[in-house]
């Protein structure tokens, strides 16, 4: 595996480089932003985390939970 100074050579400052895949896919990300499709997806991952994880500390009834998602699902709020 080829190291920092393989690649780039003598650097005449003290600034390091390091990239790994997951930081080049991120970085993908932010310049390329995925489909819409998979957008929606993150959002619901994200929006049934957040109520599981209110639920599991109490902070909501789980007939709660389903009516906020249904609600959520009846106003398609993307």
């Amino acid at each position: 595996m080829l190291g920092i100074k393989q690649i780039f050579g003598k650097l005449h400052s003290t600034f390091h480089l390091q990239v790994n895949m997951s930081n080049l896919k991120r970085g993908a990300h932010a310049l390329f932003p995925p489909p819409d499709a998979i957008l929606r997806d993150y959002f619901d991952a994200g929006y049934n985390d957040a109520l599981d994880f209110l639920a599991s500390k109490g902070f909501m009834e789980p007939d709660e939970k389903t009516a906020l998602k249904d609600t959520v699902e009846k106003q398609n709020c993307y």
